[in-house]
């Protein structure tokens, strides 16, 4: 059997507990916290392409492989984009080799994660707890 002091303190316990899930849960129900980071490298890749298309690609084509070039991908994606920058000194033949990468590796643009719906400490509810003594 607990005292009632110590029983009392997980009563506080649980109070903290659920205010930081509230907190944490709504953190990532707002959209803008969802949006990934896009590392330079990748902008810099997306605009020589929205700057300098190919000339064989529809406006559409053009936004798509922007829409995929701005995505959260990991490094070696990343380095691959890179080596498409450094291929050569002109826009033009950078912004070619940048689409045959998006085509060789079969990349697609980005959909974000739903955002979760907001709660409130009233939908946060404790089903068991246990105390060791």
């Amino acid at each position: 059997m607990l005292e009632d002091a110590v029983a009392s303190r997980a009563f506080d316990a649980w109070e903290r507990a659920r205010a930081d899930i509230v907190e944490k849960w709504n953190f990532m129900s707002d959209k803008a916290n969802l949006e990934p980071r896009i590392p330079p490298r990748l902008l810099r890749a997306a605009d020589v392409v929205r700057d300098h298309p190919p000339a064989s690609m529809t406006q559409d084509e053009i936004d798509r492989a922007i829409d995929t070039i701005r995505a959260p991908y990991p490094e070696r994606t990343i380095r691959t984009f890179q080596s498409a920058l450094a291929s050569s000194p002109e826009p033009a033949e950078q912004s070619e080799q940048i689409i045959r990468v998006i085509r060789d590796l079969g990349l697609h643009p980005y959909v974000p994660p739903e955002p979760l719906p907001e709660v409130t400490p009233d939908d946060v509810y404790c089903v068991t707890w246990l105390a060791l003594i």
